[in-house]
């Protein structure tokens, strides 16, 4: 059941301009997504080829159909590199 979902949510990904292909090259480059998919921590890696490239809502999409039990860590470290970020800029 688990695996018929990423399938599902990962083709409807697929078909959007954001995410065009994003099916195929996952199968074409199996060995690159299987060590992003099979690691404990995914959203401490960094997304195989120009997908690494996508803004960090892409990326939870992403992260969201390929690992959805890692979810609740990736909004976190969103959030707080988020907060990191605008906490530098106000002593800029």
């Amino acid at each position: 059941m688990f695996a018929l979902c990423v399938v599902v949510i990962l083709q409807a990904l697929s078909n959007t301009d954001e995410f065009k292909n994003l099916d195929r090259d996952i199968e074409g480059s199996a060995k690159r997504w299987k060590k992003f998919i099979e690691s404990e921590a995914p959203e401490k890696e960094k997304f195989p080829q120009e997908w690494k490239n996508k803004d960090a809502m892409q990326k939870l999409c992403m992260m969201r159909a390929l690992r959805p039990d890692r979810m609740t860590y990736a909004v976190q470290l969103v959030t707080f590199l988020l907060q990191t970020f605008f906490t530098a800029q106000r002593y800029v």
